[in-house]
């Protein structure tokens, strides 16, 4: 039986200038993050189920698609690389067309953003984050410039002037549906260059793991890989608000099971005539309900090998 759709009205955290206390320096992974002053502002956000319109990945940024996966469990690293990458990197292919997928990188999250911000409230600014959180500010993970950066950073020898080439993340719940901190997508065509800021992402270099009390909030977190490893800073957009109500148009997928996937474009070299990112955010709505949301977002470098770059 189809889902209803929920359309919902919810508070969204845009970029606030300098000037006002804002700040356009991202330190990723530590308390700070969580402390950061926003432009709130209260919006729209129309259900995709209930969408005459159906998103789709070149013309809005993003696609819900059903697609059950081939992995359950999500608790080892290696086998999600061996069992799970491979299935997104077919799905990439046959939602945009591109003729090359390499997974760079993924993140699991089990908590959101105000249990991370509850834990570490009294850790100092740049103390490292306690576990992934969700993010409650509008965001795209890379700028233009970011993007090219974080590819030779990641993968040195990719080629990325010969053809057209992009940055896609394929976004999951994991174990249960979502029905609280859910994901909010912006129609890409509603948001203007000039309402994109670049705020660059800075990874502290954090100390060794210690046994010391003073420096225990520095540790490597134990078993598993690091997701805070330090890495060269990086260009991030993130957007002005909006200056007249229902100009940025907003889109989530209620209740999003783990039979579905959102295919999301984080950036793409062509320059004209599709989406070339999407911002989103995590939000909280009226209609929370149930235990944290948990879910698996996999980063993927994107090429059209047939088609020329722009």
């Amino acid at each position: 039986m189809p889902q209803q759709p929920k359309d919902t009205t919810a508070t969204l955290n845009y970029f606030l200038d300098p000037s006002l206390g804002g700040t356009d320096v991202l330190y990723v992974g530590t308390a700070c993050e969580k402390r950061r002053k926003h432009d709130p502002r209260t919006v729209k956000i129309s259900d995709i189920r209930g969408s005459m319109e159906k998103p789709s990945i070149h013309t809005h940024g993003f696609q819900l698609v059903e697609r059950e996966s081939p992995e359950k469990e999500f608790e080892d690293d290696e086998r999600i690389k061996r069992v799970y990458y491979p299935d997104c990197m077919g799905l990439i292919k046959e939602v945009t067309g591109a003729t090359k997928v390499t997974p760079m990188s993924h993140i699991v999250r089990r908590q959101s953003f105000q249990t991370a911000k509850e834990k570490e409230k009294d850790l100092d600014d740049m103390a490292r984050s306690t576990a992934p959180s969700t993010a409650t500010f509008v965001h795209v993970d890379q700028s233009y410039n970011g993007a090219r950066a974080r590819i030779n950073g990641l993968l040195p020898d990719a080629d990325l002037d010969s053809h057209r080439w992009g940055i896609i993340n394929v976004w999951r719940p994991i174990e249960r549906p979502v029905t609280r901190s859910a994901l909010a997508m912006c129609d890409a065509r509603s948001i203007r260059y000039a309402d994109l800021v670049e705020v660059t992402a800075q990874f502290p270099q954090y100390s060794k793991p210690s046994t010391t009390d003073e420096d225990k909030e520095n540790q490597v977190p134990k078993g598993g890989k690091d997701p805070y490893a330090y890495r060269a800073p990086f260009g991030i957009w993130q957007v002005k608000a909006p200056k007249v109500e229902g100009e940025h148009k907003w889109f989530y997928a209620s209740e999003m099971r783990p039979e579905e996937a959102l295919v999301l474009k984080i950036f793409d070299s062509k320059k004209e005539g599709v989406a070339r990112r999407s911002p989103h955010t995590a939000f909280t709505s009226p209609e929370d309900y149930g235990p944290e949301r948990q879910t698996l977002e996999v980063r993927c470098f994107v090429e059209w090998e047939d088609q020329t770059f722009e």
